[in-house]
């Protein structure tokens, strides 16, 4: 059975070639708009997708250097919304249920979207991760019922988006997975009652939870 946690550790602990790394985090680059070698998944693809590329492409020995090098040189890796959408994909998929069945609107350009040289590259991101969370009919609820399974959902003082997955509860604390600018799909830990966050952030940053209705009860 394919648990949040394994279906996030796909990219956040991949192996290729005995070497395991995590998948770096993916922004839309105007300047690659002309290019055609570069990896088609726009930050979006399957991790099944990628290390399918990255056997191909890294030739052995396989090094974390390579692959690192690999990634930046076609554009390999994957966004916030992305990165959620798959792992709330496989997770469900091991369930024998389809994620796009569970969405109340889907929108063809949430998994394919194209680069739009008219809007920002970082603002495209928060577009996509604003479509993501209501596709996935979620609702709010209060910080003290959250669970394995919620969304996280971060807004700045810059009204700037991001989300993540509460993957799994180790005592006092949850895991939870998020592809991020620098860090790429990692795991982090938050306490349960979310205070350690307030603290960090001294209220820049402003959470929210969030549950999906497909999330079993």
């Amino acid at each position: 059975m394919i648990t949040l946690f394994d279906a996030a550790r796909e990219y956040t602990s991949m192996s290729i070639g005995g070497v395991v790394f995590n998948v770096p985090f993916y922004v839309n680059r105007k300047k690659d708009l002309a290019r055609g070698d570069i990896f088609p998944g726009k930050g979006k693809a399957s991790a099944a997708e990628i290390k399918k590329f990255l056997e191909d492409k890294a030739v052995p020995p396989v090094t974390l250097g390579k692959l690192k090098s690999i990634c930046s040189a076609y554009r390999v890796g994957i966004d916030c919304s992305g990165f959620i959408y798959r792992v709330y994909e496989r997770y469900l998929e091991d369930k024998g249920t389809k994620l796009e069945d569970r969405f109340i609107s889907w929108q063809e350009d949430t998994l394919s979207k194209t680069y739009d040289p008219e809007v920002n590259d970082h603002y495209s991101c928060y577009v996509d991760t604003l479509l993501i969370i209501h596709s996935l009919n979620s609702y709010p609820i209060e910080k003290d019922e959250a669970r394995v399974g919620d969304l996280v959902v971060f807004r700045n003082q810059f009204n700037e988006v991001h989300c993540g997955v509460l993957v799994l509860r180790e005592g006092e604390n949850f895991l939870y997975t998020h592809s991020s600018l620098g860090m790429g799909a990692h795991l982090d830990a938050v306490s349960v009652d979310f205070t350690d966050w307030s603290e960090k952030y001294y209220g820049k940053i402003w959470v929210e939870v969030r549950r999906p209705k497909f999330i079993e009860v």
